[in-house]
């Protein structure tokens, strides 16, 4: 398998293989063996999926995918979407659970997660989506004035997409009575 836009190589037994089949139809037969070349997924994330086909389970450290509990859960974000658009369901779950029982992130790193994690997201996908939108549910009413904070404007105005509909509807929840001061203008979908 050659994983990432600069090739890293990943001999996978086929019979592993097949416990996806989205990643299994993938392969092209090359004199007997099988090659699959993924040029847009991350190879040290590729490497946690290959890790759990083998062991039914993952381990982020000592891979050096960064340190403490914001980078590990981005660290399992990526690896929930790699598992979505490949169809490995036990994986995505695990990859849930694992960043279950991690600390509450404070909503700026959880943006800024999201906003790597949004674009590869599947269309299926609903833990992520609500993990975000509870969140920001809360951290709109812990900050009155979170709607209108340059860099929740930046998702409305320059990301755009689910993150920024999600984002929006977490928003317009807040359970208090006052208007959102969200300028619609800024919505780009």
């Amino acid at each position: 398998m050659h994983v990432g836009p600069r090739p890293v190589i990943y001999p996978v037994h086929r019979e592993v293989l097949n416990q996806s089949s989205p990643l299994a139809s993938r392969c092209d037969s090359f004199n007997g063996n099988f090659r699959l070349a993924l040029p847009d997924v991350d190879p040290k994330v590729f490497g946690l999926v290959v890790d759990f086909l083998y062991r039914g389970t993952y381990e982020l450290f000592p891979l050096g995918l960064g340190e403490g509990y914001e980078s590990e859960f981005r660290n399992h974000a990526l690896v929930y979407t790699l598992a979505g658009k490949y169809d490995l369901g036990r994986l995505r779950d695990l990859a849930v659970r694992k960043m279950e029982i991690l600390k509450k992130l404070d909503f700026t790193t959880l943006l800024t997660i999201a906003k790597e994690v949004y674009p590869n997201l599947p269309s299926d996908d609903v833990w992520f989506r609500n993990h975000l939108v509870i969140e920001a549910s809360w951290a709109s009413k812990e900050n009155k004035n979170l709607a209108q904070k340059a860099w929740i404007l930046d998702i409305f105005q320059n990301v755009g997409g689910m993150l920024a509909v999600d984002l929006f509807t977490a928003l317009a929840k807040r359970q208090d009575s006052s208007p959102s001061k969200i300028p619609l203008s800024f919505l780009k979908i």
